[in-house]
């Protein structure tokens, strides 16, 4: 039987969320925590959408019985295969979807993006259509839109290509790094909404523009300061840029009373640095730090009910076969 599977990393947004949905520059790092595609042939007719994290099964008679009934929630997998379907002029029919990811959903850790990237490398694979990163990305992007409204684009990008970015303006170039950074990412127990946020965002600059431009250039000069400290390994002096940048996020009104106090256990307990990733206003905290002192901090949080995984930072992107 003819079967196709995918797997994309998430990401973690070092330095510059929301800043860079207004132009300026941001650092993401892929990280050892993903999404799965798997696509085969079915054995009824139809297409049938298998999504585990959900514990759902859906069939439809074909791609336009799922257009129409799919649940709003999942609408993205529709326009993804219509894309595909009208890009490739290909038949689609008579296929077993099968997705689920190891990501906390809404959490800012790019769970959309890297099953949208993971969907769409196993169905390239699956049709034979030999797409590139960058073109698995740039599809990527027109689904996240429907996910998010108006993405920056990092998240496809960084999910496809792995490694770190520096991105700007849908632009992007990797910075390479010897060392091995880990990364402690721990859920505040609540999901955020990325709409939300950045609209809250959109008010307060709209409200105070001048205020905005200048939390934003600080923003810039941290990332810009954080290219050469990943590229010498000082993470020390990358921790200090994270907590600089964290304390700007919540003059953005940006954090909560659980990401708060999941920075001050990091940095209190010697971590390098802590901050929100992605949205805020709920999702994960992003801390680094010597792995002894990650694994104290882990279990730290873990008997305030917050789960954390210490993972590291993925170089090879969306990959077929796994």
């Amino acid at each position: 039987m003819l079967s196709s599977i995918a797997s994309a990393p998430g990401k973690c947004i070092l330095f510059g969320e929301h800043a860079v949905v207004y132009g300026y520059p941001s650092i993401a790092l892929a990280i050892n925590i993903r999404s799965y595609c798997k696509i085969t042939e079915n054995k009824q007719k139809g297409i049938s959408l298998i999504l585990k994290n959900y514990n759902k099964k859906l069939n439809f008679i074909d791609l336009h019985e799922l257009s129409e009934r799919i649940p709003p929630k999942y609408t993205q997998i529709a326009v993804g295969l219509d894309l595909i379907r009208k890009n490739y002029n290909i038949s689609i029919k008579d296929i077993e979807i099968i997705l689920n990811s190891d990501l906390w959903p809404e959490a800012g850790l790019g769970s959309s993006a890297s099953t949208s990237v993971a969907f769409l490398a196993a169905l390239s694979d699956y049709y034979k259509l030999k797409l590139k990163k960058e073109e698995i990305s740039e599809f990527a992007y027109k689904l996240e839109k429907i996910v998010h409204g108006k993405p920056s684009g990092i998240d496809n990008t960084i999910c496809s290509q792995g490694g770190a970015i520096l991105y700007e303006k849908h632009k992007f170039q990797k910075i390479e790094f010897d060392k091995n950074l880990q990364v402690l990412v721990t859920y505040s127990g609540k999901t955020h909404n990325t709409k939300k946020a950045i609209e809250n965002v959109k008010d307060f600059y709209i409200n105070s523009p001048k205020i905005s431009i200048e939390l934003f250039k600080k923003i810039k000069k941290l990332t810009l300061s954080g290219i050469s400290k990943l590229e010498k390994g000082n993470f020390r002096e990358i921790g200090n840029l994270m907590t600089e940048n964290q304390q700007i996020l919540y003059k953005f009104g940006l954090s909560s009373p659980e990401i708060k106090e999941i920075v001050q256990i990091a940095t209190s307990n010697n971590a390098f640095g802590s901050k929100l990733t992605g949205a805020g206003m709920g999702g994960c905290v992003i801390s680094i730090g010597n792995l002894s002192v990650l694994q104290i901090i882990k279990e730290k949080l873990k008997k305030l009910d917050y789960p954390s995984i210490i993972t590291s930072i993925n170089n090879q992107g969306v990959i077929i076969g796994q």
